[in-house]
């Protein structure tokens, strides 16, 4: 019986585990989506001045 216990917390462990991994994982990818749209927004922001100026 005991034995029995303890496989069920430690299955719900696992995927209580898994759950907070796979959060982790979703809000990484997040980040680094984040980061590739600032990264594109920068780029063009510097890209910017140089284009009005050689359109003058």
């Amino acid at each position: 019986m005991n034995v029995f216990i303890l496989m069920d917390l430690l299955l719900h462990l696992f995927i209580i585990i898994l759950l907070i991994c796979h959060v982790d994982l979703q809000w990484l990818n997040l980040q680094r989506i984040k980061v590739k749209v600032s990264l594109k927004l920068s780029v063009k922001l510097r890209l910017a001045p140089t284009v009005t100026l050689t359109l003058r």
